[in-house]
């Protein structure tokens, strides 16, 4: 037994039978959901590389971390597993919220083909395939994001378009980087292979000019599809990216590396919050609200060397479960009807109470206030910035305020008087059913704050995977 059976061949067998699987959302939902449960807890408690005695004196197994497959080898060493666990631990929490928000019963299983792929990714050698498996994880993401007989939206085919134009760069970025893990930042061969590293990596991770595809796509697909698909493929591009700082000296030993890091992350930070609250779409204002935290990634990574990780690795938790619980309130705040701009959800919380607080929170999250989940991470990354001046910690700042602008713009909207009473009858509000997934929402953001020393352990276990950026 190895590996890459357990957490990439298992799970993707499963998914192939979820697409011909003839059920409903909510039975996919409860199989996928377990599925993905039981990955993330054998990723926690399951060490590969090492003995297991399953019958005291009798059997003993040991896991592998390799698998060849056609000449290419897929290896999970047992330093990935804490990121193995959170992807499958945040696939789950997205499929079992899937019937809460009415998903058609297709974003299920393209949702667990779309992360298989990309765990795929994280372990293929030679790296170079890598990028073959991420542009297979976007084109898992079409039927997921246009199920059915739906058609395909202008934010969908942009969003295929441009993660696609990245594919090129790194494969051709792969070809120069054979034998450059100790090159000098002076060789030509070197500044060839980062230009292309940059124009691949670019449009993977939504960075400006970019950045653009994020309110386009929750605008026209429904949120919470468009939700899952950017953050779990962004968070899962980022530890990709981390891998060329930990395997290439000349990439982590280079100070101007860092600082353009920094450089995007603050512009991407800067202008997600900014825009945010002047968006009358609140699709759209989800997207913006993803530019921003994946531009707090980006200001993460920026720092450089062990801070830069564990900054890096301590926003995972705080995005999947505030993008979350912002995608599941929305849906649930915009049924039946699939509206989402301002008028149709003027007044929304007469009818939607715990909806309305869970979207308001969620942004409260982003802006790091208290009592949410997205503190503490954003807390630690403030203190960082200090030691880089005062324009960087204004400027931080300054984008939690915009934020803390889009909360409170939202409230207003939420809270202000229904133009009229036709819309106000019993079946237009929550239902018990509802109640279910907001309340674990509301849990969840809350959880985080209170009990931060629980998401610790995993933290300080995920950086362990790259040695050379923790100084060892």
């Amino acid at each position: 037994m190895n590996a890459p059976w357990i957490w990439i061949l298992f799970p993707g067998l499963v998914a192939v039978g979820l697409v011909f699987w003839p059920a409903s959302t909510r039975a996919k939902a409860r199989v996928g959901s377990g599925v993905a449960l039981t990955l993330a807890l054998l990723a926690w408690f399951l060490p590969v590389d090492r003995l297991i005695t399953v019958v005291a004196g009798r059997v003993v197994v040991q896991i592998q971390p390799d698998w060849v497959v056609l000449g290419r080898a897929l290896v999970l060493p047992d330093t990935l597993r804490p990121w193995v666990m959170g992807v499958y631990l945040a696939l789950a929490l997205w499929l079992w919220a899937a019937p809460w928000a009415r998903m058609h019963p297709a974003f299920v299983s393209w949702a667990m083909v779309t992360t298989v792929f990309l765990v795929a990714a994280l372990t293929v050698r030679p790296f170079l395939y890598a990028a073959l498996l991420v542009e297979m994880a976007v084109l898992a993401a079409v039927p997921l994001l246009a199920p059915g007989d739906e058609p395909v939206g202008e934010g969908v085919v942009r969003y295929v378009a441009w993660t696609t134009l990245g594919m090129p760069f790194l494969l051709l970025a792969g070809s120069f980087l054979t034998g450059l893990e100790t090159g000098s930042v002076e060789s030509p061969q070197v500044i060839r292979a980062a230009a292309l590293l940059a124009g691949g990596l670019l449009p993977w991770m939504g960075v400006v000019p970019f950045h653009s595809v994020a309110p386009l796509l929750t605008e026209s697909t429904h949120p919470y599809r468009a939700a899952f698909t950017l953050t779990i493929t962004t968070t899962i591009i980022g530890l990709f990216a981390l891998g060329f700082w930990e395997q290439y000296t000349w990439l982590r030993d280079t100070p101007g590396t860092y600082q353009v890091l920094r450089l995007a992350g603050m512009v991407m930070f800067l202008l997600g919050s900014l825009w945010a609250p002047f968006q009358r779409h609140a699709g759209r204002a989800l997207g913006y609200g993803w530019i921003a935290e994946n531009g707090l990634g980006l200001l993460a990574l920026g720092l450089g060397g062990r801070e830069g990780v564990q900054a890096y690795a301590a926003l995972m938790p705080a995005r999947m479960v505030l993008m979350w619980a912002l995608a599941v309130s929305l849906s649930i705040l915009g049924h039946p009807e699939d509206a989402w701009h301002r008028e149709a959800l003027w007044g929304r919380a007469v009818r939607k109470p715990l909806a309305s607080g869970l979207w308001v929170l969620g942004w409260a999250g982003l802006a790091a206030w208290p009592l949410t989940i997205g503190l503490w991470p954003r807390w630690h990354l403030a203190r960082a910035l200090t030691t880089f001046g005062p324009v960087w910690t204004g400027a931080f700042v300054a984008g939690l305020l915009a934020l803390s602008a889009t909360a409170l713009r939202w409230l207003r909207v939420l809270l202000a008087p229904p133009a009229s009473t036709e819309n106000t009858g019993p079946l237009r509000a929550e239902t018990s059913w509802d109640r279910i997934a907001l309340v674990a929402g509301y849990a969840l953001v809350v959880a985080g704050f209170v009990l931060p020393h629980v998401l610790n352990p995993w933290v300080l276990r995920a950086v362990e995977h790259f040695p050379h950026l923790l100084g060892k």
